[in-house]
């Protein structure tokens, strides 16, 4: 038996089952010739199969995260032979710590799938899906930069992964870079001119900032080369519920769940949609139906909370945005709106102070560090506190002023 990597291995099976003595350097004619009929065998089997290969669709994508292959494919420009990199069997502790990470956090140990990860890290920063893992374990936890560092480490490692580069403008997105996003994508672009993550997320770039008409061309880019893609057809959907093409929006919601039946945002963007038509318990129904494919959607639960206070359902609108705080205990965004909740039904100042006070503990940034700053202002103005109310008053026109906005 021939086990090929950078430290190959020969074993006689016959004289040594238990595969304890390897003879690849003690006969070297055997492993010579084993050597060449494997690589002739390679040879015969993977003929045509660079023209065979296509980019996996997100749901293979997501199948293989779960069994542990975060991470994209090797590109082909990846510039790595087999000698470079280490025999498979010294590896195998960190990949087995990396499956283990990812059942932690998929069962809800956020901090111990966090500690493996470092653990790997520690031992072997170069390992991509391990960077991979945790930029994704802090973006589902509201850290926004740590994801951002993270991925770049990732990128920095293979540069011409299509799937990083486009990971990482989606972090840069995330964190109000649409700019460094752009020239990222544009310059993998004139690499890979028909990846559709590459089109993906320049079209995302695009609508962050503003240019829907271009967004919307390139989304149906996407769309051309991964008919498969619902995220494009949930993306189709939001360009068009903005312009108030309610038709169109319906459509390409039906589309996306055909593709994907828990495609992230589709069941918002149709709770949004019910509300413009006044169908509003139908909206809340489709918030809800968001949440139960995605349990840490902020703008679903916000959404479900403002439409529960809106129907007279106070104590559900409550229970809504706590759960929004247990699911996402590090974003400021549900903390910040029970708070004016309470103020805006006059009521429970204190528990609201608190709420705010952690709110403003999660770092928020632009209209989130204003909200804090106004609702803490108007929730010690009325309990009495005037010295805290005009600290948190001044607060709030200084952030205003430093992004260029009104108090």
């Amino acid at each position: 038996q021939l086990i090929q990597s950078s430290a190959p291995e020969l074993y006689d099976l016959v004289s040594d089952p238990q595969q304890e003595e390897n003879i690849f350097e003690t006969n070297s004619s055997l492993a010579k010739r084993m050597t060449g009929e494997l690589e002739d065998l390679v040879s015969q089997l993977g003929q045509g199969a660079m023209d065979a290969t296509s980019t996996p669709d997100a749901d293979t994508i997501a199948k293989l995260a779960a069994l542990g292959y975060v991470a994209g494919s090797v590109s082909a420009g990846d510039d790595q032979s087999v000698d470079d990199l280490p025999n498979p069997k010294s590896m195998l502790w960190q990949y087995n710590l990396l499956i283990e990470a990812s059942r932690a956090i998929s069962s809800g140990d956020e901090s111990g799938g966090e500690k493996k990860l470092l653990e790997i890290l520690e031992t072997n920063d170069s390992l991509v899906d391990a960077w991979v893992a945790l930029g994704r374990l802090y973006r589902r936890q509201g850290r926004m930069a740590d994801s951002l560092s993270a991925l770049r480490e990732a990128h920095a490692r293979r540069p011409l992964d299509p799937f990083l580069v486009s990971k990482l403008a989606n972090a840069l997105i995330a964190t109000q870079q649409p700019k460094e996003a752009e020239q990222l994508l544009l310059a993998a672009l004139e690499k890979h001119p028909d990846d559709p993550y590459i089109v993906f997320a320049l079209a995302r770039v695009m609508e962050s900032s503003g240019h829907f008409a271009e967004s919307e061309s390139l989304f149906r880019r996407a769309l051309t080369l991964d008919p498969l893609s619902a995220p494009a057809h949930v993306r189709l959907a939001a360009l068009a519920l903005r312009r108030g093409d309610l038709d169109t929006v319906s459509a390409e919601i039906d589309a996306a769940l055909r593709l994907d039946p828990r495609v992230a945002e589709a069941s918002l963007l149709r709770g949004q949609l019910l509300e413009r038509q006044n169908r509003f318990e139908e909206a809340s129904q489709a918030y809800r139906n968001e949440l139960s494919s995605s349990p840490n959607s902020l703008p679903a639960a916000i959404a479900l909370s403002r439409l529960e206070g809106r129907l007279g359902r106070p104590a559900e609108q409550e229970r809504v945005l706590r759960n929004a705080i247990l699911t996402n205990p590090r974003s400021p965004g549900p903390y910040l709106v029970l708070a004016m909740t309470f103020l805006q039904r006059g009521e429970r100042y204190v528990e609201a102070a608190e709420l705010a006070e952690l709110g403003l503990q999660q770092n928020p940034k632009g209209q989130e560090l204003q909200m804090a700053y106004f609702i803490l202002a108007n929730l010690y103005q009325r309990l009495g506190n005037s010295e805290r109310a005009s600290e948190y008053a001044r607060l709030a026109q200084r952030a205003a002023e430093s992004s260029g906005g009104e108090r």
